[in-house]
């Protein structure tokens, strides 16, 4: 009797899990790579991502718009240096990333390098970055948005020639 009425309870939460949509399981894989606007309709219904990496991959093309997500350990787009002769790296094809909701970079912050198409990037509500802000060798970047941005743990970078760089809440550690 209290076999059958564990199971039975086992399937009633089941099923309630399955019809309240994403699972929390399904919003923390260890990699996240967002490839194209079917990953951003996946992604945005999960206010939080607790995975190892998350980075917009070489291959997303146009603006990169993710609403709905609070949290992130980091994310990163483009390359770490410059193209070397005779490398075989993607260009990346992302234009503008936007994130209209993200508060948190839990773990190692952000580096968007080496982009040749991105013009703007904008987290109106990113407040606290556990790590490093690194956004160099985006020649044609002009805009970076970051308003309510109080506390960065680490380093900030910025190398570019930006038009405006919004960091009014940064505070002086």
């Amino acid at each position: 009797m209290f076999g059958s009425s564990l199971m039975l309870l086992g399937a009633y939460l089941t099923a309630i899990h399955v019809l309240s949509g994403v699972s929390a399981l399904e919003c923390d894989d260890g990699i996240v790579s967002i490839s194209n606007s079917s990953d951003i309709d996946f992604y945005k219904t999960c206010p939080i991502i607790d995975s190892t990496l998350f980075y917009i991959a070489h291959e997303f093309t146009g603006p990169f718009d993710l609403p709905g997500v609070e949290s992130l350990p980091k994310i990163s787009s483009g390359y770490l240096g410059p193209k070397l002769e005779g490398s075989d790296w993607v260009e990346d094809g992302v234009t503008t990333v936007y994130m209209p909701d993200l508060v948190n970079l839990t773990y190692a912050g952000m580096l968007f390098g080496y982009i040749e198409n991105l013009t703007s990037v904008s987290f109106p509500k990113l407040n606290f970055i556990e790590g490093d802000i690194a956004i160099v060798g985006d020649y044609k970047l002009r805009n970076v948005s970051l308003p309510a941005l109080s506390t960065v743990v680490g380093a900030v970078l910025l190398d570019g020639h930006f038009d405006q760089h919004v960091f009014p809440a940064l505070r002086r550690g």
